[in-house]
C-alpha cells in the first residue's frame, strides 16, 4: 500500500514549482526552435486557408502551401541566424528542414495519405 501511495503522490510533489519563478506566456513565437517554425507556419497556413476558400476546400493546396510556407520560413530564420540548429547547415540541410517542418505543421500522416490515396 505504501509503494502504491508512493507512486501516486510523488508526482504531485515533484511537480509544485514556486511561484515566483512561474512566468507569464507572451504571444510571441520563437522562431529559434523547431517546435516554434512548425508554429508559425500552421499559424499561417491557417489564416491563409481562412481568407481563400479553394485552399480550405482542397487539402492537396494546404499541404503544398505548408511545405512552400515552411521552405522559407525555415530559409528566413536560417538568413537572419535567429534558430542555433541551422547555424552549421548549409542551403541543402536548410531545405530538407524546411521540407520536415512544413510536413510536420500539416500533419505528416495527412501529407502521405493524399498523396498516396486514389483521388476521385
Amino acid at each position: 500500500m505504501t509503494s502504491l501511495s508512493f507512486t501516486v503522490l510523488s508526482p504531485v510533489v515533484f511537480a509544485q514549482t514556486d511561484p515566483v519563478e512561474v512566468e507569464l506566456a507572451t504571444n510571441t513565437f520563437d522562431l529559434s526552435t523547431f517546435a516554434g517554425i512548425v508554429a508559425c507556419i500552421s499559424l499561417i497556413v491557417t489564416q491563409l486557408a481562412k481568407t481563400a476558400p479553394a485552399i480550405s476546400e482542397k487539402a492537396i493546396l494546404k499541404i503544398l502551401m505548408s511545405l512552400a510556407i515552411g521552405i522559407g520560413l525555415t530559409f528566413f530564420a536560417w538568413w537572419l541566424n535567429i534558430a542555433p540548429f541551422l547555424g552549421n547547415m548549409i542551403w541543402w540541410q536548410v531545405l530538407i528542414q524546411g521540407i520536415l517542418s512544413g510536413g510536420a505543421a500539416c500533419g505528416i500522416y495527412d501529407l502521405i495519405k493524399s498523396l498516396f490515396s486514389k483521388q476521385e
